[in-house]
Order: C-alpha cells, then structure tokens, then sequence
C-alpha cells in the first residue's frame, strides 16, 4: 500500500501509546470466539464452524514521513472456517478478513497436550499479523505472530443438545483473551 504525504500526517496522529521499535506491544485480544459441531445425522450438514474475533490494540511507529511518524494504526480482524469434522484445517494458513494496512492470518493446530485434539474443543492456533506500507517509496514491513491454546472446561463453555449439536465458546470471564505477540521479523525503522 503506497500512502502520501498528507495521509502519513493523519497517522501521526492515532491515539493511544505509540509502540517503538524497543517497546513491547500490549498483547493482542481476543473478544470472541465459538466453534460449533453438527450432530453427524444424515441429512444434517456435515460442517464444523470455527469463528475468532482478534484486535491488535497497538499504534506501532512505521518509520519516517515528511508529516511526522507513520504508524501501524491499531486493527481488528475477523477469522473464521468451516471444515468436515474428520478432515479439520490443521496447519493450513487461512486468511482472516481484511484490515487497513496489512493482513491477518491464522491456522489451526493440534494441541499437543492431550490425546484427544479436536478443531472444536481443544486446540491451538497461530495467528499472524503483517503491518505493511510503502511511504515515499520507503518499504515499512512488521510481522508478529502469537499463538493461544483453547480448550472446553479450561477457557471454553457452552452446550452440547440431545441431537449432538454442539456450540462452544470462550468463558465470559476469560475475555478479552489475551494473546502475547512477538515481532518475527521487519523491514524499515526496526531497532
């Protein structure tokens, strides 16, 4: 994305504590997230849900502009897939919607702490956030990756209905869900 002098002065001017290249970032935050699982009747559908709301509350400082710092404004991104619960999408990276400067990604895993994974009630996932801008033909590039571990009775709930239906979700008490980020790599103003 190329951005122009006048709007790099509109960044400057994001509220919120300005991330440096040494700061540590507040960590990202979950505020939703549920997996539903059908009832494997015939008939029924045989889809899985898995649907992730995960903003990323950070103003992080980009580089120089002729107007003051261009900054990564913060950003909100919705992930969601549906998949055949005998074949769940694991380790397959998915696109999350669509943000302002940059893009989230994010992929399931097996959680490794139990015999019994499953893409509805116990697993992983790895998401990916890429901060991305061209100012004056300057290339500013952050990528961050975080990963949580969700699990019905830990920091899920929700029901399972006499035909095998199932909703789960994240405990009210456990949101936001915090999920601590790390910087993987950068192109620009990065120390």
């Amino acid at each position: 994305m190329h951005i122009t002098p006048a709007l790099t002065g509109l960044f400057s001017t994001t509220a919120g504590a300005l991330i440096g290249p040494n700061d540590a970032p507040a960590p990202w935050e979950i505020s939703s997230l549920s997996t539903f699982s059908p009832s494997g009747r015939p008939g029924s559908s045989p889809y899985s849900i898995l649907n992730i709301t995960i903003s990323d509350p950070n103003t992080i400082l980009a580089g120089p502009s002729p107007t003051g710092p261009a900054v990564f404004p913060p950003s909100t991104a919705i992930c969601n897939t549906s998949f055949v619960g005998t074949a769940p999408p694991y380790n397959q990276i998915l696109n999350c919607s669509e943000v302002q400067y940059g893009s989230w990604t994010f992929e399931i895993l097996e959680a490794n702490n139990t015999s019994y994974p499953s893409a509805t009630t116990n697993f992983d996932v790895r998401f990916t956030h890429v901060d991305n801008v061209t100012v004056i033909g300057d290339v500013y590039s952050q990528v961050y990756a975080g990963t949580g571990h969700f699990e019905v009775g830990k920091n899920m709930a929700g029901i399972c209905g006499a035909s095998g239906v199932c909703s789960w979700g994240l405990k009210d008490e456990e949101r936001p869900y915090l999920i601590q980020q790390s910087r993987v790599s950068c192109t620009g103003t990065c120390s």
